[in-house]
């Protein structure tokens, strides 16, 4: 570009500059002085008006120094430099960006520079921070796990961001230019398609369409389908036309996979439901409206079905004088608690009152538009019969209980006469009774003592059933120190040794009846003990997560294996040693498994045979936890 020559004098240099609507300075080329400047650059490099041109230096309001002189290189070659971007230090230090073009001129025989400058601080600033918007924007769509997708009006892809497991797994190697339609499933392009018709013919219409939402399947090149969800939204020009579609594709196969499941299990549950033998109420929690009911619900009730849905269950529940409080709070109730049993009076269609025991559950559903929607699920059962009957068993009970107490009096009674008589019979006679009538004597007074004996068995027996059970805490310690206090004459006059495990346990158990097993047991164990070997019994026990077993094991004369069973018989009594009859009255152990039984256990024995020893098992509810080591204490 050539060099210009300016005339006249400094003040026509300074009217030059003052006629530039952009800040403006006239300076030396080789010193940088000031000759003339503008109001504009006064205002951008903070100037002050009073301060002379000739105290100015362009040197001092550059950043970098060096640049300057690669300018002025520029310059004596072409004559000038346009649009150079350099920073530039106002006189207050403040350092801004600035765009400038230079022109070389002569004056008065000196090289001179017209240098014009925009201040681009805030464009630039503007520029930088769109800059890092759009990288961030890139960085977030290129590693999100959904596709972020833009095509062309007609469906074309012109960008690609995100999804990397998605891409991968459609394994197509190109994806920009291809038509969005040829990566859906066939079955999914004809509603795709239509909605992307539709939304043309509206916007032609003159109608701004807004965001939309398909569920379709993709197809691979494997020839696998994937559920996705595709999000649709316009894009448009800046006068407002449609140029273009963006939006966010997600792979939803597991929320399809699981609302598969969700029918699934809602139409089991429907058959299920339906089919079942027990009467069930589908409530609403709130408002305890029935809204659905199986057919056995209806059929027990006396309504069909549609009639009974849309029923409120206050209109099917009657208060009774059982009740403590209102019955559908007793629902609510038994719904955040327990479940229940709930036992309720439910009136049907013919006026009839039944009791029924309720048990109550939670059952989440999805609703028609997709909402989780819970309800109480109502399983009834006909307790009427029940509560009957147990009245009856009540009155039975009281029945035996008279039984044996009449029994108790009525049957011993003679059994004294007969034993009272016969010892008079023996006084009167005395020396005139020779020995086989005295021997006769005596197996009649045994006879009787027996019977009586075998009474008091079977009266302990029938008072098992009489009363009901209450458990309390028992430490069996306790329990067996009681047994011990009647058992002690026995075991010392048979020289016996009993180990027991300590500590034992505590259980849930009556105190009485467990302190009868343990006599039975041990009794039973100095009985059959063998007349040529020392009577060592055992009681050791072990812990379950909720139960005890507790063992008593002598060394015997044994039970023979096909026997195990037999002995728990009532009146069952077993030779003890070749042809000695058993003394016992045949009631202990079947007494012994009554007991356990009541207290939901179990007893059993184990024996090799016959001088091989026993050992009697039984299980028992644990009640706290007790220590597992055992040491054996001599008593």
């Amino acid at each position: 570009m050539p060099v210009l020559a300016l005339d006249g004098d400094i003040s026509q240099l300074r009217m030059l500059v003052d006629a530039v609507p952009v800040p403006c300075a006239i300076t030396t080329r080789a010193e940088g002085r000031f000759l003339a400047r503008n109001r504009h650059v006064e205002a951008l490099l903070g100037i002050p008006e009073d301060k002379k041109d000739s105290d100015l230096r362009a040197t001092q309001l550059y950043a970098d120094p060096g640049l300057r002189a690669t300018f002025l290189e520029h310059i004596a070659r072409d004559g000038g430099l346009r649009d150079a971007e350099f920073p530039v230090v106002c006189l207050d230090g403040t350092r801004i960006d600035c765009i400038g073009s230079f022109q070389a001129a002569t004056w008065q025989g000196e090289d001179i520079l017209v240098t014009c400058i925009i201040d681009v601080t805030r464009h630039k600033g503007t520029e930088q921070a769109l800059r890092a918007s759009e990288e961030k924007f890139r960085e977030i769509a290129e590693n999100t796990s959904d596709v972020i997708w833009h095509a062309a009006p007609d469906l074309s892809l012109t960008y690609i961001g995100g999804g990397a497991a998605l891409i991968d797994w459609l394994g197509t190697p190109e994806l920009l230019g291809r038509n969005a339609l040829e990566l859906c499933a066939p079955e999914s392009i004809p509603a795709l398609k239509s909605a992307w018709m539709d939304r043309i013919a509206r916007e032609c219409a003159g109608e701004q369409t807004g965001r939309a939402c398909h569920e379709m399947r993709l197809l691979n090149a494997r020839g696998e389908r994937l559920w996705v969800e595709l999000t649709v939204y316009p894009h448009r020009d800046s006068e407002g036309r449609l140029s273009g579609y963006f939006g966010v594709m997600r792979d939803i196969s597991e929320r399809k996979r699981a609302e598969d499941a969700l029918r699934h299990s809602e139409t089991l549950f429907r058959q299920m439901f339906d089919a079942s033998p027990v009467s069930e109420l589908l409530v609403d929690p709130a408002s305890f409206v029935i809204v659905n009911a199986n057919a056995r619900a209806a059929s027990f009730h006396g309504h069909e079905p549609a009639a009974l849905a849309g029923l409120s269950l206050g209109d099917l529940i009657m208060p009774s004088g059982s009740d403590d409080c209102d019955p559908l709070a007793l629902l609510r109730e038994a719904a955040k608690e327990h479940g229940g049993p709930v036992e309720l009076t439910h009136r049907r269609a013919d006026g009839s009152l039944r009791r029924m025991s309720v048990h109550v559950g939670a059952l989440d559903v999805s609703a028609p538009d997709g909402t989780p929607r819970r309800y109480l699920n109502l399983s009834l059962f006909d307790v009427t019969d029940r509560e009957r009957y147990a009245v009856a068993l009540e009155h039975r009970n009281a029945d035996l209980r008279d039984f044996t107490a009449a029994v108790s009096h009525d049957l011993q009674e003679p059994l004294r006469l007969v034993t009272s008589f016969l010892g008079l019979l023996e006084r009167r006679l005395g020396d005139r009774l020779g020995d086989d009538e005295r021997e006769f004597i005596g197996f009649a007074v045994d006879g009787a003592t027996r019977m009586r004996s075998m009474i008091h068995g079977l009266l302990d027996y029938a008072r098992l059933d009489s009363r009901a059970l209450e458990p309390q805490p028992v430490a069996l310690e306790e329990a067996m120190a009681l047994a011990m206090g009647t058992l002690r004459a026995v075991l010392s006059e048979a020289d016996a040794s009993l180990r027991v495990s300590d500590p034992l346990p505590t259980v849930m158990a009556d105190r009485r009846q467990i302190t009868s097993l343990f006599q039975n047991l041990i009794g039973n164990a100095v009985r059959y003990r063998r007349p040529d070997g020392d009577c060592i019994i055992t009681v050791s026990w072990e812990r379950h997560e909720d139960s005890v077993t507790v063992s008593v094991s002598d060394t015997g004369i044994g039970i023979d294996p096909n026997n195990h069973e037999r002995v728990f018989g009532v009146f069952q009594r077993l030779r003890k040693t070749g042809d000695e009859a058993d003394t016992g009255t045949g009631m202990g152990l079947a007494i012994c498994r009554r007991i356990v039984e009541r207290h939901g256990g179990r007893i059993w024995l184990e024996s090799p045979g016959q001088n091989q020893g026993a050992t009697f098992r039984f299980t028992l509810p644990l009640a706290v936890p007790a220590a597992t080591t055992a040491a054996p204490n001599v008593v």
